[in-house]
């Protein structure tokens, strides 16, 4: 399965200013390969472009 995460504008400067580049990416791998906990959050606001 091939996945593809888009970041908003805002999202990647507030990931990038903040240094957690290296850390944001290894939640997502981990939560990927089905290994270990990470914490998810709902999201609010409209989504845009999403098929469910």
């Amino acid at each position: 399965m091939n996945w593809e995460i888009k970041y908003k504008k805002d999202a990647w400067k507030f990931i990038s200013k903040n240094k957690l580049t290296d850390k944001f990416e290894a939640a997502i791998r981990m939560f990927i390969r089905g290994e270990g906990r990470i914490d998810l959050k709902k999201l609010a606001g409209k989504l845009e472009g999403i098929i469910v």
